[in-house]
């Protein structure tokens, strides 16, 4: 029984405060419905607010577009200059006669490391199973069936001499801008070290290799890769271990 009253009171109360509340909505108002001035009110309300989301999950958008963007470019970029790393670990001097090289057939093509192009011979192996070979490749950033990138091709020793048709190059890095180089090298071969201690040499940089045409079996000993790609630019310091002092037997 008591417990009876106390709910009905609780009930009283809660009623009149629903109806003597002055945020409740008029009985009239529920009866008549809305007029056209509330119900522009809230259309124009739930534009603004519909407007500001939209602008907001546009620019998420935009942003997640640009990371995603700058991630691939940075991962072709991390795998075009660890593939030319090790063509660049790998680099020899194939033939020691100067008369070896040439553009005859049956000569090799001489090693070229320009400003924004490589040519050069390297040691590579396709598995872990498979003998190295020698290979003569290049590296270009330049525009090929349609496509702008980083290029790299690939040839035998015996179709480089042969003067085959060139092969079709594999494109590592998409909408390539600039390709730049930067070569270091020791100003003087080495030679035997007398007794007393000497300072080491500093090497001197270079924008290209070989200045002189009568040294074109000299290997720089460092290279500094800078590639551009969809306005990120990154570089890249490349040894090569041979450098001025490597190079291979002559072939018989």
């Amino acid at each position: 029984m008591v417990l009876t009253k106390m709910r009905s009171a609780e009930c009283g109360v809660r009623n009149y405060f629903v109806f003597h509340s002055a945020f409740r909505i008029p009985n009239s108002a529920l009866q008549r419905g809305f007029t056209f001035v509330e119900l522009m009110i809230a259309a124009t309300m739930m534009s603004v607010l519909f407007v500001g989301l939209g602008s907001h999950l546009q620019g998420g958008l935009t942003v997640w577009h640009r990371a995603r963007t700058m991630s691939d470019t940075l991962q072709y970029q991390r795998v075009a200059t660890d593939r030319l790393e090790r063509d660049m670990a790998n680099a020899i001097v194939l033939d020691a006669r100067p008369d070896a090289y040439g553009g005859a057939s049956g000569q090799l093509p001489l090693p070229s490391f320009g400003v924004a192009q490589l040519r050069f011979f390297t040691v590579s192996s396709s598995g872990a199973r498979q003998p190295a070979t020698v290979r003569f490749v290049t590296y270009t950033c330049d525009e090929h069936a349609g496509a702008t990138g980083l290029w790299r091709t690939s040839q035998s020793v015996g179709e480089a001499r042969a003067r085959s048709p060139e092969p079709t190059p594999q494109l590592l890095l998409p909408d390539c801008e600039t390709l730049a180089f930067q070569y270091a090298y020791l100003p003087s071969p080495p030679t035997e070290q007398p007794p007393q201690r000497q300072a080491p040499q500093e090497l001197i940089w270079e924008s290209t290799w070989p200045d002189d045409a009568h040294q074109p079996l000299r290997l720089p000993r460092l290279v500094e890769v800078s590639i551009r790609a969809a306005g990120h630019e990154v570089r890249h310091l490349c040894a090569i271990p041979t450098g001025v002092f490597g190079q291979t037997e002559p072939p018989r």
